[in-house]
């Protein structure tokens, strides 16, 4: 995994690459070359939480759960409106059955 994202780094970086990027790559590659024993359980443990940990980060980065909320309230509102076949604008109520009144 280290040797194919370095070698992508070097290939095809990304403008979103944080700029330790190859550093970290780097490391993690000596370092699993450095500890080659496939008794070494825990390191291979250790190192792979680094890489996971890493991945998290940059997936999170500065997410803002107060946003998320207000986006998600929001989102609601107009997803409601936008497919409620009774209010005009929606895009059902072209569709929407029309009961004539007998009487």
């Amino acid at each position: 995994m280290c040797i194919l994202e370095l070698n992508r780094l070097n290939s095809n970086p990304w403008k979103i690459d944080p700029p330790e990027e190859k550093a970290f790559w780097t490391e993690m590659r000596k370092d699993l070359i450095g500890n080659n024993s496939p008794c070494d359980i825990e390191n291979h443990k250790f190192l792979l939480k680094r890489i996971i940990n890493r991945y998290i980060e940059e997936i999170v980065g500065d997410f803002q759960e107060e946003t998320f909320k207000i986006i998600r309230i929001l989102l609601a509102i107009f997803l409601n409106r936008f497919f409620n076949a009774n209010l005009k604008g929606s895009i059902f109520y072209p569709f929407k059955k029309r009961h004539s009144k007998t009487g």
